[in-house]
């Protein structure tokens, strides 16, 4: 789940794993439309640059290139499959309005082998974040845009201090940008808990909006870029 069009509603990314059979479901793309409180979703798969892989495994979005967009990661669980098709985890670079471009051979991830490990986190902290996958850890050295990060911490009471179910929101022109804290993703992974955004070329500080589990709202203002921020639950 991540807001993968920048419009501030959390959309979905199923990572089906199928046959070359026909009728068998692949891999989609969920816009959610919401409006006025009732949630639809549409498939936006088609002309993604989504490529079909049989075995597919586990997923995880994050902002690698720290353009703004939430990016995938998505590995396989098997190397070879039906009829001798070749199975390999795959990166894409989100290049808006749906669009995907498979960078993996570009970043320097080619030929990894079938693993469920798929995970973000800035283990560094130097501002972008790295990938733990296949049983290693793949550091980012690009320095490519700025960034924020931010940790959440519920007041303990109405909201835990791991502040699971938070959601970051931080507009930029007509976008808004849009971060979940998630426990989990795909099989038995989670990514950082901190939440990154990548900022591009904005060298102003940032506005963020957050919304609790229980929907209490807080603004925080003057977040200095390149930084990260500790914000607790008023």
């Amino acid at each position: 789940m991540g807001d993968l069009d920048n419009d501030g509603h959390i959309d979905i990314f199923v990572g089906n794993f199928s046959h070359p059979r026909v009728g068998q479901d692949h891999p989609q793309f969920l816009r959610n439309l919401i409006t006025e409180g009732e949630i639809k979703f549409e498939d936006r798969s088609e002309g993604s640059g989504l490529e079909w892989q049989e075995s597919f495994a586990s997923a995880a979005l994050g902002d690698y290139d720290n353009d703004g967009d939430l990016d995938l990661y998505f590995t396989t669980v098997y190397a070879v499959g039906s009829g001798s098709i070749k199975n390999f985890p795959v990166l894409y670079s989100n290049q808006g309005s749906w669009k995907f471009k498979n960078t993996t051979k570009d970043e320097s991830l080619p030929d990894l082998p079938p693993t469920y490990q798929s995970a973000w986190a800035d283990i560094d902290n130097d501002g972008d974040l790295d990938l733990c996958t296949a049983g290693k850890l793949f550091r980012n050295d690009a320095q490519r845009g700025h960034w924020i990060q931010l940790q959440l911490v519920g007041n303990g009471t109405e909201v835990s201090r791991s502040a699971f179910g938070a959601v970051a929101r931080k507009q930029l022109g007509d976008q808004v940008r849009t971060r979940i804290v998630k426990p989990g993703t795909g099989e038995g992974n989670q990514s950082d808990a901190r939440l990154h955004f990548g900022l591009g070329d904005q060298e102003e500080p940032v506005l963020v909006e957050i919304t609790w589990p229980g929907g209490k709202q807080q603004t925080v203002g003057s977040l200095a870029v390149d930084q990260q921020h500790r914000v607790v639950m008023e």
